[in-house]
């Protein structure tokens, strides 16, 4: 549970890392003429791929971690378990979908001319 945990808040504070990127970004975008929906779908798109990729790693380095230790350390074989492992990395993702959706907000609320006036 503590690991899970952590995880959770890593990729909760990547997410809140990069908000002074997203909001040049979202005035850029704004001023090329894109909604507030398609900027919002864009930031959506990252943040899902992000929490998937992580949870891909996750899994590779975790199966790999418990194979090594199972057979080698304990001695005994190794199953895998992928409902688990796939449900925890959906959870992952759609942690890192919600702290993505709640800090693109101000960016959205931005206005573009002094997000880039303000960037040089």
């Amino acid at each position: 549970a503590a690991t899970l945990l952590t995880g959770f808040v890593v990729l909760i504070g990547a997410a809140a890392a990069g908000e002074r990127a997203r909001v040049y970004e979202a005035a850029v975008l704004k001023t090329l003429g894109a909604t507030r929906g398609r900027i919002l779908a864009s930031f959506a798109l990252r943040s899902a791929l992000m929490g998937a990729a992580a949870g891909g790693v996750a899994i590779v380095a975790g199966g790999l971690a418990g194979w090594a230790v199972m057979v080698f350390v304990m001695e005994t074989s190794y199953r895998f378990e992928p409902i688990s492992a796939l449900a925890i990395v959906a959870g992952g993702v759609i942690a890192t979908l919600g702290a993505g959706l709640a800090f693109a907000l101000r960016p959205l609320a931005a206005r573009p001319a002094q997000v880039l006036r303000s960037a040089e």
